[in-house]
C-alpha cells in the first residue's frame, strides 16, 4: 500500500440520530488527528457536532442501490433489534459509496463510542505491514461458532478492501456455504439461549478467514500499544489481561496520554483508542485528552461534566458558549 497516501487516511464515523457523548468523541479525533477534523457520516447535520465534517448519507445513490439488494436478501438471526443489527452492515456501503465518490484511498473507522488517541500517521506507523489492504481487531482466531465474530469498531480499510467487503456481505447471504453457518450459529445461540446471534461481526470474522494474508489483527500488543476491544473487559487478547478499577479498565495517564497497566506485570501499554461499549459510556468524558486541563489542576471529570451540560442546553446562544470552552479546554 502507498504510504503516503496512508498517511492522510480520513477519520471517519458513522452515525444517526443525537447522542450526547458525540461531540465529546468528535472532539477528541481531533485532538489526536492534530487538530485535523474528522468525517461524521450522518442523517442530518447538527450544529453540536463542531469539531467534525459532517456529510448527508441521504446523497449517496449507490449505497442506496446496493442497500436494496442486501435488504432483499438479508435474514434476521440475532435477538437484537432488527433495524438496529440490519443497519450495522448497511453502513459499509454508505462509507465505500463516500470513498468512492471523495476518491478516498483509505480511511481508519471507529464506532461513535471510541475514543482515539492517535494520528494517522502515527497509527500506520505502529502497525508498519503495509501489504495488508485492512486491519480490525480479532481476539480469538480460532474461535468455535458460539465466538464467531470479529469487530472494525477500530479499524482501517483501503477502498479496495472495503469494495472486496461489502461484495462479501452479498455473497454471505447468498451463498449456500455462508448461510449455512449464519443459520447453524443462530440456532446454537438459540438453544444454549446465549447472547448475540448473527451480525456484521460474524461477517466481519468469515472475511478475515478468507483473507487472512491480507487483513492485520490489531488484537495483540505492537510497538507497546493497542487498540482497545473494550474498556469494560479486562481481556484484551490471549496473554493480555489488565488491571480494572469501577468496573472499567484502571487508565492513568502519562504526559496528557493514557495507559493501561497490565496485570502480569504492570506494564504500561498504550490504547490508541479506547471502546466505551453499552454502559461504559458515561465514562466518555473523562477522558478527553486536555493539555488545559493539566495546567490549571481541574479535575478532568468536574471540567468534562460542565461541557457535557452546556451540550444539553442546545440553544444557539450555549452553541456559541460550547464552542468557546471546546477551544479553550482542547485546542
Amino acid at each position: 500500500m502507498n504510504w503516503q497516501k496512508l498517511q492522510q487516511s480520513e477519520i471517519v464515523f458513522f452515525n444517526e440520530g443525537r447522542s450526547w457523548y458525540i461531540p465529546h468523541v468528535l472532539t477528541q479525533a481531533k485532538i489526536a488527528n492534530k487538530g485535523r477534523s474528522p468525517t461524521l457520516l450522518c442523517d442530518i447535520p447538527r450544529k453540536m457536532y463542531t469539531s467534525a465534517k459532517q456529510v448527508p448519507i441521504n446523497a449517496y445513490l449507490k449505497a442506496k442501490q446496493d442497500i436494496a439488494h442486501f435488504h432483499s436478501i438479508y435474514q434476521h438471526m440475532s435477538p437484537n433489534d432488527f433495524y438496529y443489527e440490519r443497519r450495522c452492515w448497511e453502513r459499509w456501503f454508505y462509507i465505500l459509496n463516500y470513498m468512492e465518490t471523495e476518491k478516498i484511498h483509505s480511511i481508519i473507522h471507529l464506532d461513535s463510542d471510541a475514543l482515539l488517541y492517535t494520528n494517522s500517521e502515527d497509527f500506520f506507523k505502529t502497525y508498519g505491514d503495509l501489504t495488508r489492504e485492512c486491519g480490525f481487531p480479532i481476539l480469538i482466531e480460532n474461535p468455535t461458532l458460539l465466538e464467531l465474530a470479529a469487530s472494525a469498531h477500530i479499524s482501517y480499510w483501503s477502498k479496495e478492501a472495503l469494495g472486496k467487503f461489502c461484495e462479501f456481505i452479498h455473497q454471505t447471504f447468498s451463498q449456500k456455504h455462508y448461510l449455512d453457518i449464519y443459520k447453524e450459529k443462530w440456532a446454537l445461540h438459540q438453544r444454549k439461549a446465549c447472547a448475540d446471534g448473527v451480525s456484521d461481526m460474524t461477517t466481519l470474522h468469515l472475511f478475515w478467514e478468507k483473507y487472512k494474508t491480507r487483513i492485520h489483527n490489531l488484537a495483540p500488543i505492537q510497538n507497546n500499544c493497542i487498540v482497545d476491544n473494550n474498556v469494560s473487559q479486562s481481556f484484551n487478547y490471549i496473554g493480555q489481561t489488565y488491571m480494572m478499577k469501577k468496573k472499567i479498565k484502571k487508565i492513568g495517564w502519562q504526559n496528557n496520554k493514557p495507559y493501561f497497566s497490565r496485570i502480569e506485570d504492570g506494564a504500561r501499554i498504550s490504547p490508541l483508542a479506547i471502546h466505551f461499549q453499552g454502559t461504559a459510556k458515561k465514562h466518555i468524558p473523562t477522558y478527553i485528552q486536555s493539555p488545559f486541563l493539566e495546567k490549571i489542576k481541574l479535575s478532568r471529570h468536574r471540567a468534562m461534566h460542565i461541557w457535557t451540560r452546556i451540550y444539553y442546553r442546545g440553544s444557539s446562544y450555549k452553541i456559541s458558549i460550547l464552542n468557546s470552552l471546546n477551544k479553550k479546554l482542547f485546542f
